[in-house]
């Protein structure tokens, strides 16, 4: 299984696109087990915020944020 990094997440403006290919990507490793690790010089709220270029972007950025900070606790256990 493959070690997947996102380097420097929040760094740039996303489109809406981009966000719910994040998305995908974050889940899809979520939901199967999959290891990935992530960086970035912002806290999750701040990520959350600038990953948010319209209102209903919120939700999707939250729950990429969330399923990172999840995988991050399980393989810190």
């Amino acid at each position: 299984m493959k070690l997947h990094t996102i380097k420097n997440l929040g760094e740039k403006p996303v489109s809406r696109e981009e966000l719910r290919s994040l998305f995908v990507l974050v889940d899809d490793r979520f939901e199967n087990g999959k290891p990935t690790t992530f960086t970035s010089r912002f806290s999750p709220a701040e990520i959350v915020e600038r990953l948010t270029t319209a209102p209903e972007d919120g939700a999707m950025a939250s729950a990429i944020v969330s399923r990172l900070s999840l995988m991050k606790a399980e393989a810190a256990v």
